[in-house]
Order: structure tokens, then sequence, then C-alpha cells
């Protein structure tokens, strides 16, 4: 319970503030000892929404922690890296300027890391691009 408050409040300060290196900090503070923790329902669906922020650096930074966090949740995490990779491979696909393609670009590293387990689905699709 008092894990859960201390969670709260970093995700509370997180999602409020408009700068994003607030944001960066927030997801830096969490190590290994609370991945367990992430995958709590509510502190979860807060790491969801920091996934799809408007800074590429924490958009990396939270795919990096999902994909950590997914060796104690799999059945939740996969299936939101599986949405990233989706989203990203679409704008890719897309009318998109070129400057948003190459920043999208720069996650892919990150973004194939934490999708390790169900890469062999998309392969096909990387191929094809």
């Amino acid at each position: 319970q008092f894990v859960n408050k201390i969670f709260y409040k970093i995700f509370a300060l997180a999602l409020s503030d408009p700068d994003p290196s607030v944001r960066e900090l927030a997801i830096d503070s969490f190590n290994e000892k609370c991945y367990p923790y992430l995958t709590n329902k509510v502190n979860f669906s807060n790491l969801v929404v920091l996934a799809h922020d408007t800074s590429i650096k924490v958009k990396k930074k939270v795919i990096q922690l999902i994909g950590k966090i997914s060796e104690y949740d799999p059945f939740n995490c996969l299936p939101v890296i599986k949405e990233i990779l989706l989203d990203a491979l679409f704008i890719l696909d897309s009318k998109r300027p070129a400057k948003v393609k190459s920043e999208l670009i720069k996650l892919f590293p990150i973004i194939f890391k934490a999708a390790t387990p169900i890469l062999p689905i998309y392969c096909p699709t990387f191929c094809d691009i």
C-alpha cells in the first residue's frame, strides 16, 4: 500500500508536468526492484499513457521500461509493445512528414528489443518495408 502511494505521486508528477525532462526523471526513478509493482493495473496504465508521450526521449525510456517489466507480466506488456510497434509501422507507411518519420526511426532499436518475444510474427512485415 505504501509503495503504491509513492508510485501514485511519481506518476501524478510525471503526467502533470509539461516539462519532458521531469517525465524522464520520473521514469528513470524506477529500478529493477520496482518492476513487479509497475505491473499493477493503475501503475501500468500510467506507463501506457507515458508511452504515447510527445517527447521521443520519454517514449524511448517508457518503451525500454515496458520491455523490462514484460518479464514479470508478458500478458499485459506485450500487447502494448505490439500496439507501439504497429503504430510505428503505420506511421512509416503513411504520408507523414520526413521529420516525423526520422524521429520515429530512432525508436525502432528500442521497440525491437522490447518486442523480441513477438518479433517473429512481424518479421515478414519488416522485410516488405
